[in-house]
């Protein structure tokens, strides 16, 4: 689902987002995408409608959340691979 103004964003995407992003990873975001706290936390909480103001936010964010996963997984891995080396 392609990110539309007029709607909001998929319950799914507000659940990856707060899931794989930090409060103060989306204050940093909405500051450099001159979006609001207020109205970043809304967005991805689904109470604000996405526009075309605030749409490079919501790419930016998800974004985020997208290299902090991919992070995470790597870190993961190369755990599981040092934990497998020891048993």
């Amino acid at each position: 689902m392609a990110l539309q103004p007029g709607n909001y964003i998929s319950v799914d995407m507000s659940n990856y987002i707060e899931q794989w992003t930090t409060t103060d990873e989306q204050k940093e975001i909405a500051i450099a995408h001159d979006c609001s706290i207020e109205l970043g936390r809304k967005l991805i909480r689904r109470e604000r409608k996405i526009t075309e103001n605030n749409l490079a936010f919501i790419t930016a964010i998800i974004a985020k959340a997208v290299e902090n996963r991919k992070d995470r997984i790597s870190i993961d891995t190369k755990t599981n691979k040092k934990a497998l080396n020891l048993i």
